[in-house]
């Protein structure tokens, strides 16, 4: 996990693993709602698919982004910016509440 300040106004978090990666036809997908990469095997796919898409909405709530950077059999990289002076949301449980159900 790196943590740094980019243009003194922005935080920056990246997550990196030396997992089995992600191929770049799936990149596009994974922060969609209940998307799961399958392995081939019907019931081999694990999780929900909701883990990464609920991470994305909440990082947006907070007017940040997340994006990833990876390749199959070599790892992946998150990267998540969220700015360090938010403008002030209203009504954010309602807003999270509108996207978790």
């Amino acid at each position: 996990i790196v943590a740094r300040v980019e243009n003194n106004d922005v935080f920056v978090i990246e997550f990196t693993d030396n997992g089995i990666g992600i191929e770049k036809k799936y990149q596009p997908h994974i922060f969609d709602k209940f998307f799961r990469i399958s392995t081939g095997d019907r019931h081999d796919v694990k999780g929900s698919g909701l883990g990464l898409f609920y991470a994305k909405k909440m990082i947006e709530l907070h007017n940040g982004s997340i994006q990833v950077i990876s390749e199959k059999d070599k790892g992946s990289t998150f990267i998540i910016k969220l700015p360090k002076n938010p403008r002030k949301e209203k009504k954010v449980a309602r807003k999270v509440s509108s996207i978790l159900f």
